[in-house]
């Protein structure tokens, strides 16, 4: 809202620095391909959350908006509803291709399936959000469940850092700058700035 009244500015990290929003599915709930969601229980990031609303994208493009039960979790609390077998698929983060550390843990004992996007619904994804929501592509590097060759699409989110208004440019300048300066010591607190000097926008 305060961006829309012109109250506040935003300072963008490209899609490709920050959240890809994938769908785990449990295999033993019969959770293979998107398709397969068609009737089974979905947890969902927090309602309001940028990744929930990338996730009602993706379904609408899959059509199955009407067709999946959601519920809504925080990351800790999706992941364990998924290995307890609460629910049958999650949509979960990877940063930087790094998946969440309950998806991991869930990759590590659980039989689950990274589920891939068809690429034109992907594209009108990207299409209707002008560019906000990207594409990403996880191999086998990114998560172990992926075959050797293989690859799942999936919706990039976009990173923000948004400015009151009244800040002054040269402030936002100086902001950029410090964490640029000082990365090799945020990549110690946070995975997510691993990709901020070669991505970093300004918008």
């Amino acid at each position: 809202a305060l961006c829309i009244e012109g109250q506040a500015a935003i300072f963008q990290m490209d899609h490709t620095t920050s959240l890809s929003d994938v769908v785990v599915g449990n295999k033993s709930h019969g959770i293979n391909t998107a398709a397969d969601l068609k009737g089974k229980t979905l947890g969902f990031p927090p309602a309001a959350s940028s990744s929930a609303s990338v996730g009602y994208l993706w379904l609408e493009e899959l059509g199955l908006t009407n067709d999946v039960k959601l519920e809504y979790y925080t990351w800790s609390e999706g992941c364990t509803a998924l290995k307890d077998g609460r629910i049958d698929a999650f949509m979960g983060s990877y940063a930087n291709g790094k998946a969440i550390s309950g998806i991991i843990e869930i990759e590590a004992t659980k039989g689950v399936r990274c589920l891939s996007m068809d690429e034109t619904a992907l594209q009108n994804v990207y299409d209707k959000t002008g560019g906000g929501v990207g594409i990403a592509a996880l191999t086998t590097e990114n998560n172990a469940t992926i075959p050797q060759g293989a690859t799942v699409n999936a919706p990039a989110n976009s990173g923000v850092v948004i400015f009151n208004g009244d800040i002054p440019e040269e402030t936002v300048y100086t902001y950029v700058k410090c964490v640029l300066d000082n990365l090799e010591e945020l990549r110690g607190i946070s995975q997510y700035f691993d990709g901020f000097e070669r991505y970093a926008v300004a918008v």
